[in-house]
């Protein structure tokens, strides 16, 4: 489970399941903190940490402002 090698690999093989994630971080996790849903919200919030390891979601650009 923790293999960063294979992890990439399945990530690699499912195209729209990191799409999917990425919709349930931003949308689930979001929605549910504004209306204090904590454990949803965390279990966003360990996806996305999941994701930021493995290198899917680059921080940088989302707190960069175009200007």
């Amino acid at each position: 489970m923790f293999d960063k090698q294979k992890l990439l690999g399945r990530i690699e093989e499912c195209e729209f399941g990191l799409d999917d994630m990425i919709s349930f971080i931003l949308l689930g996790g979001l929605v549910n903190t504004y209306y204090g849903n904590w454990v949803p919200s965390v279990m966003a919030g360990l996806l996305a940490i999941g994701l930021w390891w493995v290198g899917r979601i680059d921080i940088r650009n989302i707190l960069s402002k175009n200007d």
